[in-house]
């Protein structure tokens, strides 16, 4: 694929060349008005948020309602045809800059942080949302984004002046209607390898839930003989807090510059990831564990579970040794229950945790509950095979989810290629076969 400016030189003769400020008839910026009044003033509101990436459609599930007076709204109002362009926010993994074809039936504006974008005469509004699709594939957005702040700001007059080129508006139409065809079956493709995705982590979540739960034995049926869960001869329950020690960490004065960038790994929640600690986001000096009694260091296999906060629930076996903040409670010198097959329990039954969390904002559980937790588990040795078992069926789903995400950013790839290719002339769109079948 050629760059950003050298397409323009073995774009088709007939195209006409300007810049992409001339397929733009007016470009404004949006409103966020006021509070919903409950009343014929609310109409719905288009947020980056409501942007379907994929589609390049508004999603018009979760739109929110504000209230917008007359004058205001007569200035703002999206019509079928215009496409919404963010012009502040996006991040590091995704630029600000993406646009897209409002296409709904119903009173609408465009938050602040977007534009209404309506076309160039002559422009159809389908074929100018896959221009701006392939301006932002190549990079012409991100190089007119100004950041002073943590939030990125489009130069949109930077933006728009962007040399590009465009052939008549019969020919935008065929464009369009190839890529229409095109990408709504490459849509369809990752709708189904991300649903194969979904029900691949679904299903080992379920396998993961009996086997650190219950054993399975065999009931007869009117339909038949069917697998049954029912608690398997030999497995107890064990209160977490008798067959482990448990302690937490604390997390030292922030501003202090004797307490960190020192020696001892401190694991935070953001450090847990449901598998092994590998490495810890942050380090504690000397001075920190001499001054903080409940800053200890935890020996290599301990599991850490995260306490409160968007992680609650989730849990990590360290690989090394590390001391943790406050909101981390550890569990070692396990007896009765292995530190391996506790960290599968407590993956496969996060949700049932979550439901015992406290606290409104800030959802938590306490070290306390921790330790009254009741865990179901067989003999050690049966433990052990267990663990084993679920290591293999865990490599297994991992290497399938693995190629099917692999898959999903190959559709993409092609997605992308397919647009820009189209809309530079690259791609002669009355001859060409995507070959995505």
């Amino acid at each position: 694929m050629n760059s950003a400016s050298s397409w323009l030189d073995e774009a088709p003769a007939h195209w006409t060349r300007g810049r992409i400020k001339t397929l733009i008839g007016r470009s404004t910026n949006g409103v966020w008005g006021d509070d919903p009044a409950g009343d014929t003033s609310d109409v719905a509101c288009v947020r980056a948020a409501d942007f379907d990436r994929r589609s390049q459609r508004v999603n018009p599930e979760n739109l929110p309602r504000r209230s917008i007076d007359p004058q205001t709204l007569r200035q703002h109002l999206l019509k079928p045809g215009d496409l919404v362009l963010e012009k502040s926010g996006g991040g590091d993994k995704q630029p600000v800059g993406a646009a897209v074809l409002f296409d709904l039936d119903e009173p609408a504006v465009c938050t602040n942080f977007c534009a209404r974008i309506t076309p160039a005469p002559g422009i159809d509004p389908r074929y100018l949302s896959y221009v701006f699709a392939a301006a932002y594939n190549q990079g012409l957005t991100q190089s007119a984004i100004k950041q002073t702040t943590g939030i990125q700001n489009l130069d949109s007059a930077a933006f728009f002046s962007s040399p590009w080129a465009h052939p008549g508006t019969d020919e935008q139409r065929r464009i369009a209607d190839f890529l229409d065809g095109e990408t709504a079956h490459i849509e369809k493709m990752l709708k189904l390898t991300s649903r194969q995705i979904d029900l691949l982590r679904y299903r080992f979540t379920e396998y993961l839930r009996t086997r650190t739960t219950v054993g399975r034995s065999k009931e007869t049926t009117r339909t038949g003989v069917e697998w049954m869960p029912t608690m398997a001869d030999g497995w107890q329950l064990h209160r977490l807090g008798r067959v482990f020690h448990t302690g937490s960490g604390t997390t030292p004065k922030s501003d202090n510059p004797r307490y960190f960038d020192g020696d001892h790994p401190w694991v935070n929640t953001g450090d847990l990831r449901d598998g092994s600690v590998k490495q810890a986001g942050k380090t504690v000096t000397d001075a920190a564990l001499t001054d903080y009694s409940s800053l200890r260091m935890y020996e290599a296999g301990s599991l850490a579970v995260a306490m409160y906060g968007a992680t609650v629930g989730r849990v990590g076996i360290l690989t090394f040794r590390a001391c943790v903040n406050q909101a981390c409670c550890v569990l070692y010198k396990p007896t009765a229950v292995s530190t391996e097959f506790l960290f599968n329990w407590f993956v496969a039954h996060r949700p049932e945790i979550l439901n015992l969390t406290s606290g409104g904002g800030q959802p938590n559980i306490s070290q306390d509950l921790v330790r009254s937790l009741r865990v179901p588990a067989p003999s050690l040795s049966d433990q052990h095979d267990i663990v084993s078992e679920i290591q293999r069926n865990r490599m297994l789903s991992e290497r399938q989810m693995t190629d099917l995400s692999r898959r999903l950013d190959l559709l993409t790839e092609r997605r992308q290629a397919l647009i820009t290719a189209a809309v530079t002339g690259q791609l002669d769109v009355t001859t060409a076969r995507s070959g995505v079948r």
